[in-house]
C-alpha cells in the first residue's frame, strides 16, 4: 500500500525510517526489529525493481546521554539513512500532548526554547546522522499552550544550528507533516530553509513523516514545486549513507 502510493505520486524513491528508542522509559522501547525489517524491505525490493526505488532507513530518538549506544547500535548496521530526531528534552516528551504541557510548566517560555534548541544543537554536533529530523515539531503542542516563536526572538542558537549542520555535511529534512496539524506550516518553516540555504546549506530532504497509510507523499509534490519556485535545483538523497543530489526540474 505504501509502495503504491509512492508510485501513484510520481515519486522515484522512498525511504522507510522506523523509529529507534533507546529510552527504557520510551513506549517504543524494545520494538525495533531490524532482522525483521531488513527482510521485509529487502522483499520490497525485489517486488518494485524497476517501479521504485526502496531505501532502508532508520529515525533514532537521540538524547545526548545515549550517544554511545546510538553508535554501537548504528555502526554494524546496513542503512541507507540515518535520521536524527528530538522528541525528548530531558524527560519530557514534547513529541505527545500531555508531555509537552508538563514542560511548558515546569520552565519559563524563554528556557524552553532554549533547553530544545540545546539538545538539537547536541544532535547535530553528535555528528551520527546523515540528516536533522522534523526541527521545530516542538511546535505542533507547543503552540497551543505557549506564545509561538519567532526565527528573530531565537535568531541565534538557530543559526548555531544551521551553521552545525552545514559544518558536519548534514542534511535539513523539510517534514511536510506539520502541514496537516499545528503550526500548518512544514518543520522547520520554510523563514528557516532559506536561512539554512542563506548560510550557505545545500543538503535538503523532504519527508512525510507517514503513520498512517492516507499520510504517505502528504504535500510533497507541492512542496517539491515551492522550492522550484525558490530556484532550489535539488534535494538531497542518500544510499549506504552516502548523499547525492537529485534534480526537481
Amino acid at each position: 500500500m505504501v509502495c503504491n502510493r509512492a508510485i501513484e505520486l510520481g515519486l522515484n524513491e522512498i525511504a522507510f525510517t522506523e523509529h529507534l528508542d533507546l529510552d527504557p522509559k520510551d513506549e517504543g522501547y524494545g520494538l525495533y526489529d531490524y532482522e525483521g525489517i531488513s527482510k521485509k524491505l529487502s522483499e520490497l525490493q525485489s517486488i518494485y525493481d524497476g517501479r521504485l526505488k526502496i531505501k532502508k532507513g532508520v529515525e533514532v530518538t537521540y538524547q545526548s546521554k545515549r550517544e554511545n549506544e546510538i553508535r554501537q547500535f548504528i555502526e554494524d548496521k546496513d542503512y541507507d539513512f540515518i535520521l536524527g530526531s528530538v522528541h525528548l528534552v530531558g524527560d519530557f516528551d514534547i513529541s505527545g500532548d500531555e508531555g509537552t504541557k508538563r514542560f511548558f510548566k515546569c520552565f519559563n517560555r524563554k528556557e524552553a526554547f532554549l533547553s530544545y534548541f540545546k539538545v538539537t544543537n547536541s544532535l547535530v554536533q553528535s555528528g551520527l546522522f546523515d540528516c536533522l529530523g522534523h526541527f521545530e515539531m516542538i511546535r505542533r503542542y507547543g503552540i497551543s499552550c505557549i506564545r509561538d516563536y519567532t526565527y528573530e526572538e531565537f535568531k541565534e542558537p538557530i543559526d548555531k544550528i544551521l551553521n552545525m549542520l552545514i559544518e558536519k555535511e548534514m542534511a535539513l529534512e523539510i517534514n511536510t507533516s506539520g502541514l496537516r496539524h499545528l503550526p500548518k506550516e512544514t518543520y522547520p518553516r520554510m523563514e528557516i530553509v532559506e536561512r539554512f540555504l542563506d548560510l550557505g546549506g545545500v543538503r535538503l530532504t523532504i519527508g512525510s513523516d507517514s503513520h498512517l497509510p492516507e499520510h504517505i507523499g502528504y504535500r510533497i509534490p507541492e512542496t517539491m514545486e515551492l522550492l522550484i519556485s525558490m530556484d532550489i535545483e535539488k534535494i538531497t538523497l542518500f544510499r549506504k549513507r552516502v548523499a547525492t543530489g537529485f534534480n526537481l526540474r
